[in-house]
Order: C-alpha cells, then sequence, then structure tokens
C-alpha cells in the first residue's frame, strides 16, 4: 500500500526541514507531495533543495490562497492508495482520508515533542 503525504506549507522555514526528514523516516512506500502557498521567507529554497534530493518528492508552487486551496492543487498528483495531510508545522495534526472516498473513519495522527506519533481513531455516521 502506497501512501502520498501532501503538505501545504505557507513560511515554514524554521519547522519544514524536521517535518520532512520526519515523513522520510517513516518505513513506507510513499510519495511526497509540498505545495508552498506562496510563502515569503525561505521556505521556498529548503523546498527546492529537498525536491532535488529524491524520486517520490514533488514541489507545487502557488500564490498564497490557503490550506483549503494547497490541498486541491496537490490532489491531481496523487498516486497512492490513502492520502494524508500533514502540517508544515511541528505538532500540527495529521489526517488520513482514504484516497479521499468518505470511509466511516477518520484517523488523526499527532506527533509529540519527542517525534513520536500518538493514534487516535474518530468514527463518523
Amino acid at each position: 500500500m502506497r501512501l502520498s503525504f501532501l503538505i501545504p506549507a505557507f513560511n515554514e522555514e524554521s519547522t519544514i526541514d524536521d517535518v520532512l526528514r520526519r515523513v522520510a523516516e517513516l518505513d513506507l512506500d510513499k510519495q511526497v507531495i509540498v505545495v508552498d502557498d506562496g510563502s515569503t521567507d525561505g521556505t521556498g529554497k529548503i523546498l527546492e533543495r529537498w525536491e532535488a534530493g529524491g524520486d517520490g518528492r514533488l514541489v507545487i508552487r502557488q500564490p498564497n490562497r490557503g490550506k483549503g486551496a494547497a490541498v486541491r492543487a496537490a490532489i491531481p498528483h496523487l498516486d497512492g492508495d490513502i492520502a494524508v495531510i500533514q502540517g508544515a508545522a511541528q505538532g500540527k495534526q495529521i489526517t488520513w482520508r482514504d484516497g479521499f472516498k468518505a470511509l466511516g473513519v477518520l484517523v488523526s495522527v499527532r506527533f509529540s515533542s519527542r517525534g513520536r506519533a500518538k493514534k487516535m481513531e474518530q468514527r463518523r455516521g
């Protein structure tokens, strides 16, 4: 099973390296798509170096339009069985949705300050 990580980023120069490192350390078949949502700090330069570092990495650049627009910009590029929306700031929640289809189960994961994942599961009706 392949995962597609979607990471909307706006002015995340101080955290984006760590988030990308944590995702890279996951022993999973994965694709990582980062949407630079019009950052004006050093986020863009960091992402240029990161994108050149290997396969399965894609950076989409767009003017600042917000997180929802950033996620929508990434969706056409997905090739995974499961999509994960990961916040670019440390500690932000990630949300798992199987192919963006209504599954009846939403699983959220939050990283602790020590980098450990805490898992919560919510059932929707």
